[in-house]
């Protein structure tokens, strides 16, 4: 049993392409040396284990091996932890940066503030990411709305604020408004190219068929490029 739990581990250690994730990803520092000397720990006391078996010890000596194994289990949890949290970091914070109101936070002061960089499993699946063109309104208004109370000094509750923001940003999408809004008035919200009808022209040129992937509905995307190639 404990033989096979540590053959699961390795291979999934394998798959998570140490050197790789770190060059791409940049992870904590000091992580990678923690990893491959827990990984040699691991394929060490694999051998002890096999040994075990075959030469079929006392009880005594393999509890003490599997109490050997259960320590550096543990020891291998907190650091697939951290790595763990580390990568949702990125995937939230993928500029690796932090701010309240309207400055940015440096490291050290994030560290003061929070304590700790780790995101537990619990907070984690309540986070949202906002790190796409879309999200800029929302993003700029939630920022808005939390320096608002800021300066007033007024008691607020940041889910409140984010879930009333994300429904009214859902709302003037779904109801049309926001579509709407922008067609009575390109020129204030539409920036134009100069070069998309060249660019169009020649792959027509070139005999290149075309599409257009949107969620937008037709007459929204219709009216925003006659504007664009007027």
């Amino acid at each position: 049993m404990a033989e096979a739990t540590v053959s699961a581990i390795l291979e999934q250690m394998t798959a998570i392409t140490i050197d790789k994730a770190i060059k791409a990803w940049g992870l904590v520092q000091g992580a990678e040396k923690e990893v491959k000397r827990l990984e040699t720990n691991f394929k060490a006391l694999q051998l002890e284990l096999e040994d075990a078996e075959e030469k079929e010890y006392v009880d005594k000596r393999v509890k003490l091996w599997l109490d050997k194994f259960r320590d550096v289990s543990y020891d291998m949890e907190d650091v697939l932890d951290e790595w763990e949290t580390a990568v949702q970091q990125l995937q939230i914070d993928p500029f690796g940066s932090a701010s309240v109101r309207n400055w940015k936070f440096s490291e050290e002061e994030i560290v003061e503030i929070y304590g700790t960089r780790h995101i537990g499993r619990d907070q984690a699946c309540r986070l949202v990411g906002l790190m796409d063109f879309f999200c800029f309104s929302e993003a700029c208004l939630i920022v808005d709305m939390v320096q608002y109370f800021v300066d007033a000094k007024l008691e607020f509750d940041a889910c409140y604020i984010y879930e009333d923001v994300n429904n009214a940003i859902q709302h003037v999408h779904h109801s049309g408004l926001m579509h709407r809004g922008i067609l009575s008035d390109p020129h204030r919200y539409l920036v134009k190219n100069g070069q998309l009808l060249q660019f169009l022209r020649i792959l027509k040129e070139k005999g290149k068929r075309l599409f257009l992937l949107t969620n937008s509905p037709y007459y929204f995307v219709d009216g925003g490029m006659q504007f664009m190639l007027e």
